[in-house]
């Protein structure tokens, strides 16, 4: 489009037709050049109007709402300095480079995505950092860089109404970490407690259910799940360490062929587990609770469910044949009732702790299905959380403090507040997905467990390369899929090792604060410290050659080599002592000696390896 004189042009993207520019909209505290306006082709587009603030925290809050609902577009366009990447949180996005404005959209619902960004600069420098704040169904966020003028662009295309939109923009030079997590906090990502469970400090210190190691079925058995299986993995998980297991897909289906045609009766398959609650009880006494797997939206087309309820099948919003399944309408009543009865009878019955909630994207934004007859709203998203709050609610007086997992990408804030736990999105063998995944998902959240995709490994991998997979998880709650009756007697080892040296810094990985390093490579340097059970506490996890120096403060520092080199590199002040304890991948004691450590110092950790330096306090 052609802006009249003294307004922008906005930069061309494929297939938006932005209208007219009605209003120019004042950023306090933006940098020189930058400008920002609303603009719409729809009629009443002079009603929409922008409300600019200044949150608490000095986040610059732009307020949309219109007296009825209009399309309209919110675009900004700010000058770079030294942009080197444009980060969006998510186990699958790519942060390597800057993207185009014109190739840099992102469709967010409550079930798809968080609405957040920052344009990382030299040095890990948040330059521009962004994020939504909305209760509609769908927005879509807009950012790269526009190629004309070497701007940045951050563009929210919304439909305004009377309850508004928030578009927050913080154009403070400042630590990436402290950005994201700021922004996180002002578009609703920090929660105080999971399902609002109140958990006193005793269960806090030691660790909620929510935060136990999980063994989970899924790439380790896949479909085979049967009681003996699952009572030998458990047996076998439970001298581990781990504290959960989840019996993924297979088990309420008598056949192993993949696909989701079992879908939506929700009932234990009476041939692979004719006892499922003294399977849990079983499970239980081993020290391990159950969460069983759901997937919530679909009903498969061979099962009964599909066929007729009362004579009268269930509404659905589309078929997908490659799935062997339909997904139901959460807007109709019938449908509604059907889940709440199926998945309370399943935990009533069982005695389990909790679901894993698979596929709920499958609701994230309304289809053109018209609403049934029934419908308790026209929104399917606004459906599918008041039937998760409905679902919650029901569990809870059986289960007061029940666990309910989700996974990418529904981790929006509307979303989280149903569950106790996200996890990354499924990335078998790909230990850098899941790294990035964590450590997103722990910058930008708060209150909330995050759970890595279960780790699993090749029969014929090196113990090094086992270590590697389990420690790119170390930030998160581990998860862990692999058949432990029969695990190579190395691999055990590691696994063992690992969860033990998991166990002992959980505090400070789990609720300390983290830093970063490299954050468009997908993190070369984790670092955690601000432990709540034992000062002077940190670990660092070097997933690249990098130097790494104690944090301040820290008197006992764990320092992992996730990477292939034989040696880890140190920076300290000259002449700091420091005892030295170096094990390999499997807990084998290797070395253990004072130091003194100069301003660069190499210490011979292998791959897989850990030192734990202990400092005197300075």
């Amino acid at each position: 489009m052609t802006a009249p004189v003294g307004l922008p042009t906005l930069p061309w993207v494929p297939g938006i037709e932005y209208g007219t520019i009605t209003s120019v909209v004042e950023l306090p505290g933006a940098p020189d050049g930058a400008v920002a306006v609303l603009a719409s082709a729809a009629p009443r587009a002079a009603d929409v109007q922008a409300t600019v603030t200044t949150s608490p925290s000095g986040k610059v809050v732009v307020h949309i709402s219109a007296p009825v609902p209009v399309e309209t577009s919110f675009v900004a366009l700010v000058p770079t300095r030294d942009a080197v990447a444009l980060w969006t949180p998510g186990s699958g996005t790519d942060r390597g480079g800057l993207t185009p404005s014109w190739a840099g959209e992102h469709v967010v619902s409550p079930f798809e995505g968080i609405p957040l960004g920052c344009v990382i600069g030299r040095s890990d420098t948040a330059e521009l950092t962004f994020g939504v704040r909305t209760d509609l169904d769908s927005v879509r966020l807009r950012a790269g860089l526009v190629e004309e003028t070497a701007q940045v662009q951050v563009a929210c295309d919304l439909i305004a109404d009377e309850h508004g939109t928030d578009v927050v923009l913080d154009f403070e030079r400042q630590p990436f970490t402290q950005a994201v997590r700021a922004v996180g906090a002002e578009i609703g990502l920090h929660v105080d407690a999971p399902l609002d469970a109140s958990l006193d400090a005793s269960a806090e210190a030691s660790g909620a259910r929510h935060e136990e190691p999980v063994l989970c079925t899924w790439y380790a058995l896949h479909q085979h799940v049967d009681t003996a299986s699952l009572t030998a993995e458990g047996r076998l998980g439970a001298e581990l360490g781990f504290g959960t297991m989840i019996v993924d897909d297979g088990w309420q289906t008598a056949d192993n062929g993949r696909g989701y045609g079992s879908c939506g009766d929700w009932a234990v398959e009476p041939t692979k587990i004719p006892d499922p609650a003294a399977l849990v009880s079983e499970l239980r006494e081993l020290g391990l609770e159950t969460m069983w797997w759901i997937g919530s939206p679909f009903v498969g087309l061979r099962s009964a469910a599909y066929a007729a309820t009362s004579g009268l099948p269930l509404p659905v919003l589309y078929e997908d044949k490659g799935l062997d399944a339909s997904v139901l309408d959460p807007r109709s009543r019938r449908v509604r009732e059907h889940l709440r009865e199926r998945l309370l009878a399943l935990m009533r019955t069982t005695g389990a702790a909790g679901l894993k909630i698979d596929f709920l994207e499958r609701w994230g934004r309304t289809p053109e299905t018209p609403a049934p007859a029934d419908a308790v709203s026209g929104s399917v998203p606004d459906a599918a959380l008041s039937l998760l709050d409905e679902l919650i609610a029901g569990i809870k007086e059986t289960v007061p403090d029940p666990l309910v997992e989700f996974r990418e990408p529904y981790t929006g804030a509307r979303a989280i507040r149903r569950a106790t736990m996200l996890r990354v999105g499924d990335c078998p063998m790909s230990p850098r997905r899941n790294r990035m995944g964590i450590t997103d998902l722990r910058l930008v959240t708060a209150g909330i467990a995050v759970h890595a995709d279960p780790v699993m490994w090749a029969p014929h991998d090196s113990p090094e390369r086992v270590a590697q997979h389990l420690h790119n998880t170390m930030f998160g709650v581990p998860q862990v899929s692999v058949l432990l009756d029969g695990l190579r007697a190395d691999h055990r080892a590691v696994l063992a090792h690992w969860l033990d040296t998991w166990h002992r810094v959980r505090d400070v990985v789990l609720h300390g604060t983290l830093t970063v390093s490299g954050v468009s490579d997908g993190y070369n340097e984790v670092t955690a410290t601000g432990s709540r059970t034992a000062d002077g506490e940190a670990v660092t996890v070097q997933y690249t050659p990098v130097v790494s120096s104690p944090p301040a403060g820290a008197t006992s520092w764990l320092l992992v080599n996730a990477h292939d080199e034989d040696a880890v590199l140190v920076r300290t002040a000259p002449d700091v002592v420091a005892d030295v304890e170096v094990v390999d991948c499997q807990g084998r004691q290797l070395s253990s000696s004072r130091v003194t450590l100069g301003e660069i110092t190499r210490l011979p950790v292998p791959p897989g390896g850990t030192a734990r330096i202990t400092l005197e306090a300075s």
